[in-house]
């Protein structure tokens, strides 16, 4: 198959891999929309030549940071319609409606170092209450549309999808492909490299580079963004300490998912020290569940040592009160002033009793 071109706002590629049944590649790269003045790729160019393929299979490599819902739709539609099989590779990064556009793919690749973002679509409107209401419907009847790609492709539940777009979720290759967005995870792509630079991240993958402006994301997770393509970056960009506050910021779920696994976690541990706690030791339990991180193990090591040591004081409490009798002679009792009676008499047998008791444990003669 020869090769073919876009037009001139579709820098896409469509080429043969070899022999007709083995296929054809497309590269879609850029801002996807059906203006010329700002987008790279159209949707209705990009129709007229996939609806020209007659190969059986169709691999599209994305590397784009998204645009146009509508230009996007109507790409997966294109593909989704197409008798042949479709592959997606995303080379860089799938964001936005992008992403969208890759789950027309009967198998979605990611390398280890691409990534991949899912959000709510969003409009700028003018006018009035009623305009602005409209507007607000019309974005909720997009979402719903979008969410159908989403659900189809990853078999997740339509509250589920809902709440990865509303908060503006990235994801590894591993993420995607634990949450159904991707089928397969390659090895680490050395083309791929990525920088942000005055306010606008780049990411270059093997046929090109891609941009766009941070402030068209609610947060780009810029520790994230430039730690993958790679490993390397496109120019040297100062790198940002990480803390419990930036995870939380740039990665929400990665912070959720620390935060949910870590609260098992704890109530693991807790749960572990309560069970272990013997009588009269709930002093130590409360202070190794509420006042530190030790574990079960740790706890139990304390309760032992505890309990040897309470033994030994009380053996030392012995010996010391026992000490005066070792003065008293074997077989005699202490003068204590008893009388005659009888009564008195029991008392100096008892006392006799534990004075021989007492000097067999301490080992006195």
């Amino acid at each position: 198959m020869p090769e073919v071109t876009g037009a001139k706002t579709c820098p896409w590629t469509i080429r043969a891999k070899g022999a007709e049944e083995e296929g054809v590649e497309v590269l879609l790269y850029g801002d996807i929309g059906d203006d010329a003045d700002w987008s790279d790729n159209d949707s209705a160019t990009f129709a007229r030549e996939i609806g020209a393929i007659s190969a059986k299979s169709i691999t599209v490599r994305i590397n784009s940071f998204g645009g146009s819902v509508f230009a996007g739709t109507a790409m997966y539609n294109t593909l989704k319609r197409h008798p042949a099989h479709v592959t997606v590779v995303v080379d860089g990064i799938a964001a936005s409606i992008a992403s969208m556009v890759a789950m027309a793919g009967d198998v979605v690749v990611m390398p280890s170092t691409a990534l991949m973002m899912v959000h709510n679509p969003w409009t700028v409107a003018v006018g009035n209450a009623e305009d602005m209401r409209r507007t607000a419907s019309e974005l909720d009847t997009v979402r719903n549309a979008m969410a159908r790609a989403y659900v189809a492709k990853t078999g997740l539940a339509v509250e589920e999808i809902f709440a990865l777009l509303d908060a503006e979720t990235w994801f590894t290759a591993d993420a995607a492909k634990q949450r159904g967005f991707c089928d397969v995870v390659e090895g680490m792509d050395p083309a791929m490299a990525a920088s942000i630079r005055d306010g606008t991240a780049v990411f270059r993958a093997r046929h090109g580079e891609v941009a766009a402006s941070i402030d068209r994301f609610r947060h780009l997770p810029e520790g994230l963004f430039l730690s993958l393509a790679g490993g390397k970056q496109v120019q040297e960009v100062e790198a940002l300490p990480m803390t419990i506050e930036s995870i939380r910021a740039e990665a929400p779920h990665v912070y959720d998912s620390i935060r949910s696994e870590g609260s098992a976690s704890e109530r693991e541990r807790i749960r572990g020290i309560y069970d272990l706690c013997p009588p009269g030791m709930e002093d130590l339990a409360r202070k190794f569940m509420f006042e530190g991180q030790e574990s079960p193990e740790q706890f139990a090591v304390a309760v032992i040592r505890r309990d040897r040591e309470t033994k030994e004081n009380y053996l030392a409490g012995i010996a010391r009160d026992a000490a005066p009798l070792a003065l008293v002679p074997s077989g005699e009792t202490p003068p204590m002033g008893f009388g005659k009676d009888e009564k008195d008499e029991g008392r100096r047998n008892f006392l006799s009793a534990v004075a021989e008791r007492a000097k067999s444990r301490l080992g006195v003669k």
